[in-house]
């Protein structure tokens, strides 16, 4: 009689398998490049945001919309992908949506109109968002709560450092070259992860469902996770502090370079100040939400966004705001107080969103990803629109201490009420 086939290991088995080597540098190094590709890729040519409207002859509404439609394709990545990985595994998710990045960054780079930069924008952001989201999803299959804020706190200091590299990259290719180039680096970069995803990269979903996609199924999952109030508090904080950051991204060049007159190369520098913010965050989360906790974590991290934020605004309205370096200095303080919570924040609030939905990591990830993109948009349109092409710091100030001010209250209202009468498990 023949003997029937050995099942296929699982993933927790093919995790359990790899070397130190792996463990220690491989799979970490990994998922900082797949965190920090979508930031590159949205920060990266920033500093050229002035040039488009001259070069497309459009205004700077317009081509501040190659920011918005890539949050759009961001969010509908994040629709999308999560509940694929639960059905189909992440490598697979993570090999599709590194294919359309690297296929997107071509299409952007040889745009000849802004109307199909604006819709290559859109499909890089659909394809990155594979990474950013994949990136925590791993995490979560295979650590514990505690121990996963941990581990996506260092990832995400190590990730943060792209938006200093990202403009200062963009900011020279702007200098000596052309945006172009820009996004032939994109292109590049999204090569070398693809292959190396295809290399390296082990399967980590070990509870594939293979009615994940029905969509009366779906349906009822993302039912199930936004009837959580536990769950919106948590996306909230996470969808506010990203929504600041992306304020800044889609204002600040035209603040520094048309308003306070500096040139895209200084302004190329300042992200640098945003890292060393958010990494010190990151890192501070890395090394004591398993000794504090998420909900200590928390109160910490909103109380900076809070501060930060509404000191970003007061400032931004006042007087210096339009005064050279003091007006330079004066955003950049207040708004590395918002960072440097937001560094804190994010981690122990992903966490804690998917730490009950261990069957279905993947769409709860999707679920906090695209509130977190609806937050982001919201910001980046409204100041798109309200942009009188001079270059005002106004609505982006304003939207910053918006979102320090709603960070604060979904902790402070939502998730630490709850989380007080929550028994306390390793949601494994």
């Amino acid at each position: 009689m023949t003997k029937p086939a050995a099942p296929p290991p699982s993933a927790a088995a093919a995790a359990g398998a790899l070397t130190d080597h792996q463990k220690r540098v491989v799979i970490p190094v990994l998922l900082v490049v797949l965190s920090w590709v979508g930031t590159v890729a949205m920060t990266a040519y920033v500093p050229s945001l002035p040039a488009l409207p001259g070069y497309f002859g459009t205004t700077a509404g317009t081509a501040q919309l190659t920011v918005t439609l890539f949050l759009l394709g961001f969010a509908a990545g994040q629709l999308s992908y999560g509940p694929f990985s639960d059905r189909y595994g992440r490598r697979p998710v993570l090999i599709a949506g590194m294919t359309l990045f690297f296929a997107a960054s071509i299409l952007c780079t040889v745009a000849p109109s802004i109307e199909v930069l604006i819709a290559g924008r859109f499909l890089q952001g659909t394809g990155a968002t594979a990474g950013f989201a994949m990136s925590a999803i791993v995490i979560r299959d295979l650590y514990e709560r505690e121990q996963a804020a941990r581990i996506m706190g260092y990832v995400q200091a190590a990730g943060s450092s792209a938006p200093a590299f990202g403009p200062l990259i963009g900011g020279q290719f702007e200098q000596y070259l052309s945006w172009h180039w820009t996004f032939g680096f994109m292109a590049l970069l999204a090569g070398g992860l693809l292959a190396a995803i295809i290399a390296r990269l082990p399967e980590t979903n070990d509870r594939r469902n293979p009615r994940a996609l029905d969509m009366r199924i779906l349906l009822g999952n993302y039912r199930n996770v936004y009837s959580s109030r536990l769950f919106i508090g948590y996306a909230i904080i996470i969808g506010a502090s990203s929504a600041g950051i992306l304020s800044f991204t889609t204002g600040g060049s035209f603040y520094f370079i048309d308003w306070l007159g500096y040139s895209p190369q200084f302004f190329a520098i300042f992200p640098a100040f945003n890292v060393i913010a958010m990494v010190s965050g990151a890192l501070l989360a890395g090394r004591y939400s398993t000794r504090l906790g998420i909900t200590r974590m928390l109160a910490i991290g909103t109380g900076l966004t809070l501060l930060g934020g509404l000191a970003t605004a007061a400032i931004g309205w006042a007087p210096i705001a339009s005064s050279g370096i003091a007006g330079v200095v004066g955003f950049t303080l207040p708004f590395m107080v918002f960072l440097l919570g937001m560094g804190i924040c994010q981690p122990n609030a992903m966490a804690g969103a998917l730490a009950p939905y261990r069957a279905m990591a993947g769409l709860a990830g999707s679920g906090v990803g695209i509130l977190g993109m609806a937050f982001s948009m919201a910001a980046s349109t409204g100041i798109s629109l309200l942009n009188n092409d001079n270059g005002s710091p106004l609505p982006m100030v304003t939207a910053i201490g918006l979102c320090g001010l709603l960070s604060f209250l979904a902790f402070r209202f939502v998730v630490r009420p709850l989380e007080s009468k929550t028994p306390k498990s390793g949601h494994r």
